[in-house]
């Protein structure tokens, strides 16, 4: 459920990979591209960040 809100958060601006539940935002302007993993320990191991429901929030 928190993959299908970050697919359709994207737009475009990104890609959600198959295979493991996991996306990549693409660079955009001066911020770099940016991978998540909702998996903490597979984020860990593949040098991402760990996505969570925090992410989702804009204040």
């Amino acid at each position: 459920m928190l993959l299908d809100l970050a697919r359709f958060a994207l737009q475009g601006r990104g890609s959600v990979d198959e295979g493991e539940p996991r996306f990549r935002m693409e660079a955009h302007g001066s911020a770099p591209e940016q991978r998540f993993h909702l998996d903490w320990q597979r984020a860990a191991a593949l040098g991402g960040t760990f996505f969570r429901i925090e992410h989702t929030s804009r204040t």
